[in-house]
């Protein structure tokens, strides 16, 4: 953890609670994609850079969540770099309160306002007025709507769009936006020819299309639970409590509001995709399978 790995050539990575890509693409100067959780990951990160006397100029971020843009402020105030991030996602790295928000649907409570899902505020331009040589950006939306990669020769950067194995076998449940674009998205992965890619909290991956599918297949599988808890009218809450029931996830205030929201989408895509129907009895919204009613 938390040292410099070559990957091909030029291309490095930092693997650490976020993993971060280095992009050596002239003497001593580096792009990072992605920058840490915080600003104590930050040091860590840079101290690592130090020890080969890389001089950040630029930062690449794949979304606005506070774990990959956390540390902005600090390479920011160290090397005068600029981040770049989609439009989308600079809304969040400038207004670090629209992710606990997001998350919670209101105004978050006290334990949703933490570093590792509140960063502090930074600076962030829009990702159209990036000019790096050799940077292909590539649209991958799904766990957020403005979620991008890069590509860089043949290896790419991929942020949230796949999740480690380990992480899925864990949490079950991981953060999705929108569920029918993240399902679009892993096909068009499953398509990249390159030498590796480099996941935000996963090994280096050589085997893209397995890691794919281990991801569809875990969707796939909550898809199918959530449908066979609606055999009976739910309610949103009857529905989450049953989901972590199901994979032996333990409920707190932070695991209630980002599994909470997750499971909503997965509602809305079932909706959308009209396998299910809403059902309005005394004041409360409840759901069923379309087929059931």
């Amino acid at each position: 953890m938390y040292e410099l790995i070559k990957i091909k050539d030029n291309i490095y990575y930092i693997p650490g609670k976020t993993n971060v890509g280095v992009y050596n693409y002239s003497k001593n100067l580096v792009v990072l994609i992605d920058c840490g959780q915080d600003e104590n990951d930050a040091k860590i990160i840079d101290e690592v850079l130090s020890k080969e006397k890389y001089i950040v100029t630029d930062i690449l971020l794949t979304h606005g969540h506070a774990d990959h843009c956390g540390g902005n402020n600090y390479f920011q105030n160290k090397y005068q770099c600029q981040t770049y991030a989609t439009n989308y996602e600079r809304a969040f790295v400038e207004n670090p309160i629209l992710e606990p928000t997001l998350f919670y649907g209101g105004m978050p409570y006290n334990e949703m306002q933490i570093p590792f899902i509140k960063a502090t505020s930074s600076a962030c331009i829009d990702l159209n007025k990036m000019k790096i040589d050799g940077v292909k950006v590539i649209s991958l939306p799904g766990h957020t709507l403005g979620h991008v990669g890069y590509k860089i020769n043949d290896i790419y950067f991929l942020g949230d769009a796949l999740c480690g194995k380990q992480i899925i076998d864990k949490a079950h449940i991981s953060y999705l936006f929108d569920i029918k674009t993240q399902l679009e998205t892993l096909d068009f992965i499953n398509n990249f020819n390159g030498f590796a890619c480099v996941c935000s909290h996963a090994s280096l991956t050589y085997d893209v299309s397995f890691l794919v599918n281990y991801n569809k297949e875990k969707i796939l599988d909550v898809i199918y639970q959530i449908k066979k808890i609606l055999d009976k009218p739910k309610s949103e809450i009857d529905v989450i409590r049953e989901l972590f029931t199901v994979y032996n996830l333990k409920m707190n205030l932070i695991q209630y509001s980002l599994v909470g929201c997750t499971i909503r989408s997965y509602l809305t895509y079932l909706y959308t995709q009209k396998e299910i129907q809403p059902i309005i009895e005394n004041q409360i919204v409840y759901w069923q399978k379309r087929e059931a009613i």
